[in-house]
């Protein structure tokens, strides 16, 4: 899979650097769809499965990250895309 590093703001004064799944590879478009696929089966997303993270893909990764306690703000991170079984 294509992942990067970037930094998040975590409280006012901290950053901290976090993996995220990069959908500007093809690797990365399909992890993208593959985490599509299972928050659509959980009923937490329903748009189009294109491997695109948009505001939808993001609402519904935030629904599920919270619905988990994982900490995150609707980023698709290596930590959310275990907690839905996909690695």
């Amino acid at each position: 899979t294509g992942t990067v590093n970037r930094q998040e703001l975590v409280t006012a004064e901290r950053y901290e650097w976090v993996e995220v799944v990069c959908d500007t590879t093809p690797a990365g478009r399909a992890s993208v769809a593959d985490v599509q696929r299972a928050l659509a089966q959980r009923g937490l997303y329903r748009g189009a499965i294109d491997g695109i993270v948009g505001p939808q893909t993001r609402e519904a990764v935030r629904r599920f990250q919270a619905s988990q306690r994982l900490p995150g703000d609707g980023q698709i991170t290596q930590q959310t895309v275990q907690a839905l079984g996909l690695r």
